[in-house]
């Protein structure tokens, strides 16, 4: 509930280098937000958040948290506010 509730409130920033991140790996950032826009309003944050991170938390991991050297944590929480982001 702690790495959700910010999120739910509207205050997570995605941080330049982690959305920078996403952006690196072009085919992660369009199966983020594919799956995003086919989940947004079937569940809840926290639910979207462990389908999130079930799906693709290793490869966030591996992308973006330790490149970055960022808690994947945060990485997984941004990945929800990456994924609500239009694309450009």
């Amino acid at each position: 509930k702690g790495l959700v509730e910010p999120f739910r409130k509207g205050k997570i920033h995605l941080k330049p280098a982690v959305r920078q991140a996403f952006l690196a790996e072009p085919a992660l950032a369009a199966e983020l937000r594919a799956y995003y826009s086919e989940e947004q309003g079937k569940r809840s944050d926290r639910e979207l958040f462990a389908k999130i991170e079930k799906r693709f938390g290793d490869r966030i991991i591996e992308e973006v948290a330790i490149p970055l050297q960022v808690p994947a944590a945060q990485c997984l929480v941004a990945a929800i506010y990456f994924g609500r982001e239009p694309s450009e």
